[in-house]
C-alpha cells in the first residue's frame, strides 16, 4: 500500500509504504495544525491510502 499525508496550504508532507510511518506523520502534523503558530496552524491534514482518503483532521487552532 502507498500512504501519503497532505497538509492544507503546504501540500504533500509524507510519502511512504509503511502505515505506521504515515500514522506518525499524520499525528505530528495534526499537533502542528492545532497550534496557533507556523504555516500548518489551523490547516486540515489528510492521510491517504492508495489515493483514497483514510483519515482526516479538519483543522482548528487550540488556544494555548
Amino acid at each position: 500500500m502507498k500512504y501519503q499525508v497532505y497538509v492544507g496550504n503546504i501540500g504533500l508532507v509524507a510519502d511512504t509504504n509503511e502505515l505506521l510511518d504515515a500514522l506518525k506523520a499524520f499525528k505530528d502534523w495534526v499537533l502542528m495544525s492545532k497550534t496557533s503558530n507556523g504555516r500548518a496552524a489551523g490547516e486540515p491534514v489528510y492521510l491517504m491510502e492508495d489515493g483514497d482518503e483514510f483519515k482526516t483532521y479538519e483543522g482548528t487552532i487550540t488556544s494555548e
